[in-house]
């Protein structure tokens, strides 16, 4: 809360105040407002996630949903430059994404996979007892 409004009420009317003083219409300002998150929501999704650990099956089911979902979030020039980002980034990590849930990868995939499985047989394992005692592995963070 800040001077007793949650932070998104204070955003939310801010905003109504700039479109009734400067004449904007309500209705196109909210949809661009509105077009402008889901924008955002696709380009920060999980991407660099799925790539800095490996999930290539989660990289390219993220990748065709975005290719899908680009006509209704962006105009055409910004389509076409999206597009284009998102399909340089499925051939970087990806000969074929036919099936998203089982994508061929490429050379820089597989490295980059293997690499990952090399640097994660090297973490230390600390061992540990559960609530009944026994001992269990658990690889500790760097």
């Amino acid at each position: 809360m800040v001077n007793g409004q949650a932070p998104a009420m204070k955003t939310t009317f801010a905003i109504e105040k700039a479109i009734s003083e400067t004449g904007m219409d309500y209705g196109n300002t909210m949809y661009s407002i509105r077009r402008y998150a889901r924008r955002n929501e696709v380009m920060h999704s999980m991407v660099s996630v799925f790539i800095k650990n490996c999930q290539w099956e989660a990289l390219a089911l993220q990748i065709s949903r975005d290719i899908k979902d680009l006509p209704s979030v962006f105009g055409d020039t910004e389509y076409k430059n999206m597009r284009q980002v998102l399909h340089s980034m499925r051939d970087r990590y990806f000969l074929s994404v036919e099936n998203p849930a089982e994508p061929i990868l490429t050379d820089l995939a597989v490295k980059r996979w293997m690499d990952r499985q090399r640097e994660m047989r090297q973490k230390p394992v600390n061992r540990q007892r559960d609530e009944k005692g026994q001992e269990s592995e658990a690889n500790e963070e760097r």
